[in-house]
């Protein structure tokens, strides 16, 4: 393999060689084949210092990094993730929407939201409004281009959680989602409950059991309520909640103090939680439109992981070198 090089340069070709090589294991994500490629590797470095005569060659061994941090970046859906409020967005299709939005919004002041928007569902699709019509208006609803970017990234990135927690229903976040091509990205989805039933879509309530003492929560959904039980799943090395509304502020206060509350600038949550200042809360973040909640996502998500990954990339190179003695690997640890 190495006739025609000068002998004085095979020390250097056996590094390249074994360095390269443990780059493509490195670099290739299938797990079970690894070890048998590393214990290849090993054996044709070997063989080489064998033909050369050299006793001694450093070899990295593969990336031995400590576990990723842990993120959890939490959106409310609707006016957080899209645009719209994708329930008026549906009852556009009434034939008196603006008779339909006004009962809804009545509903919502009482903390009635959930039944509301079902007893207006059922209205419309007694029209004559199927099913495939309400799911060709929930594809019309766009996520914007840089914030989808954003999630693409942050999906792709380990050890970042992507969830929703919204008053809307699951049925009508999958399918926006979907149709974005964001599905993939989202690893939980917590909402109202939609159900197919006599050919009808019926929205349900989340929650169907009182909830803890002080909420102030409408009854169909507690965020609070959802929030603390993601924090209890594991040690959260940060956690990001992206919301607007007034039914995110105990979801909100529930962020852990070292975390980020990005809250839509002068809407309900950013101004209730202006008007708690006596409740220690994380820092609060406000942003104007879907391109600056993008950017607040990549600087306060995106960076740091990246900047972690390549401290333990450093940090592995340094911890994996071996030495090969005459033949044989002895761990070196600086």
């Amino acid at each position: 393999m190495l006739n025609g090089i000068p002998r004085s340069c095979h020390l250097l070709v056996a590094l390249l060689l074994s360095v390269g090589m443990e780059a493509a294991v490195a670099f290739n994500p299938p797990l079970s084949s690894m070890l048998n490629r590393r214990e290849a590797i090993s054996d044709l470095v070997t063989k080489t210092l064998q033909y050369t005569g050299i006793t001694q060659i450093p070899i990295l061994t593969g990336r031995q990094t400590a576990a990723p941090m842990r993120n959890l970046v939490v959106f409310d859906f609707d006016h957080t993730l899209i645009g719209v409020d994708s329930d008026e967005h549906v009852l556009g299709l009434s034939s008196d929407k603006d008779a339909a939005k006004r009962r809804l919004a009545e509903a919502g002041a009482a903390k009635r939201w959930c039944e509301g928007f079902a007893s207006e569902l059922e209205c419309l699709q007694r029209e004559g409004v199927t099913m495939d019509r309400i799911k060709e208006a929930l594809v019309e609803i766009k996520v914007d281009e840089e914030l989808k970017e954003t999630i693409h990234r942050l999906g792709n990135l380990d050890g970042v959680e992507l969830r929703i927690l919204s008053d809307a229903n699951n049925w009508f976040i999958s399918t926006v989602l979907q149709s974005n091509g964001l599905d993939k990205y989202i690893t939980k989805i917590v909402s109202n409950v939609a159900e197919v039933d006599g050919g009808f879509l019926h929205v349900k309530p989340y929650h169907t059991s009182p909830h803890p003492e002080g909420s102030s929560s409408p009854a169909n959904l507690c965020k609070g309520r959802v929030m603390r039980s993601w924090l209890d799943e594991v040690r959260w090395d940060q956690v990001v909640y992206c919301g607007d509304g007034p039914g995110d502020f105990e979801g909100a206060v529930n962020v852990p103090l070292n975390g980020k509350i990005l809250a839509r600038k002068d809407w309900p949550l950013h101004r209730l939680l202006e008007r708690s200042k006596e409740v220690k809360m994380a820092q609060v973040l406000p942003w104007q439109d879907h391109k600056e909640l993008a950017r607040l996502l990549s600087k306060n998500v995106e960076m740091p992981v990246l900047a972690m990954q390549r401290k333990q990339w450093d940090l592995a190179g340094s911890r994996s070198l071996r030495w090969h003695e005459e033949g044989k690997a002895v761990r070196v640890m600086t």
